[in-house]
């Protein structure tokens, strides 16, 4: 009897909390909870963008100088390590994202037809002369005007999308690209582009960025258009990156072929290497995640953080002070990315 007595009050008191409960409480509640989450993944994948792309800068920059007791490593074998790296990645994405069976799914689907992966050779040529070409860039430049430069891709990324996907570009967007180019000729022309310690030519390193600028804007394109007239997943198709990526990766390795069969493939590796070889696969998936839980505006406000952290950072790191143009254009380039990427202003 105790027990039954006790049973009624609670549901009693249940069916008054509900009937006392205003309509539609459960749902606003859900939609706040889920807003908070969104906003907090949002702000965690922006800030893994600033450190990534910060961080990554400027340790391949440093480990790109002769240090001392530890020999260059091949940047083809790093190349090849970053490709490597990214594959267990992808699959950790997927089956986050879509579990075991969403994921087999997907990956059945994504490698069924051989025509539709074969439409990925291209931008996985692209990405993987890019990312040799980024050794080569850091090799010769400082990691901020590395930073700077490397937001030529923007100009690059607006012209093959008007002439390959026939987008057009409003005059706002037309000046902030002429301001970008101003911005990045100011540092281009200042003195402090080359850093301490470096092991080549500048113009090699500015030739560098610009083409890889080149490749990552077609590249861009190219698969932005596969993306979004495909049904398949983005992980797959990083998977399907890979798959013509790391071959392409060891083609590459041909050219220190001599010096590896001497010293071996992972000559000078270190955990600082390592790390930077890491974080560079990182990227890629970074990117992508970005691309999912927030808007071009909020990306160019990550992108415009790391180029300040980079250049705040290398001013203790290798005690080399920016000049007043090279402030300049890093203002010019930081005040186009804004506003190239500010949205059109909706109808009323």
């Amino acid at each position: 009897l105790v027990f039954r007595a006790r049973g009624a009050a609670r549901a009693h008191v249940s069916a008054t909390d509900t009937l006392a409960a205003p309509p539609g409480g459960d749902e606003e509640a859900a939609l706040l909870a889920e807003q908070r989450k969104s906003r907090r993944l949002r702000t965690g994948v922006l800030t893994l963008l600033v450190v990534q792309n910060a961080v990554t800068a400027l340790l391949v920059r440093w480990t790109r100088v002769p240090r001392l007791n530890v020999p260059m490593y091949y940047d083809s074998t790093a190349v090849l390590c970053t490709e490597l790296i990214k594959i267990p990645m992808c699959a950790a994405m997927m089956l986050y994202t879509l579990g075991p069976t969403g994921a087999l799914k997907d990956l059945r689907e994504g490698f069924s037809d051989p025509k539709e992966i074969l439409r990925l050779a291209v931008p996985a040529i692209c990405y993987t002369m890019q990312n040799f070409l980024f050794y080569i860039s850091l090799t010769a430049l400082s990691a901020s005007t590395y930073q700077v430069l490397s937001q030529t891709k923007t100009l690059a990324t607006a012209c093959f999308w008007v002439t390959m996907l026939g987008g057009r570009l409003v005059p706002r967007q037309w000046a902030a690209l002429t301001i970008l180019v101003a911005g990045v000729s100011a540092v281009q022309l200042d003195g402090v582009g080359v850093g301490v310690g470096a092991t080549g030519s500048q113009l090699v390193g500015v030739a560098a960025v610009v083409c890889s600028s080149l490749l990552s804007g077609f590249a861009n394109v190219y698969f932005e258009k596969l993306v979004k007239t495909t049904p398949t997943s983005i992980w797959v198709r990083n998977l399907q990156l890979c798959f013509f990526g790391v071959p392409q990766a060891m083609i590459l390795m041909l050219k220190d072929s001599g010096s590896i069969a001497t010293t071996g493939a992972l000559l000078g590796f270190d955990g600082a290497v390592f790390t930077a070889v890491a974080l560079k696969a990182l990227g890629g998936l970074v990117v992508a995640s970005t691309v999912k839980f927030a808007d071009s505006l909020l990306k160019s406000f990550a992108t415009a953080v790391s180029i300040i952290v980079t250049c705040l950072i290398s001013i203790p790191l290798y005690r080399t002070y920016p000049s007043f143009q090279f402030v300049w254009g890093v203002a010019l380039v930081i005040a186009s990315l804004f506003m190239y990427n500010v949205p059109k202003p909706k109808k009323s």
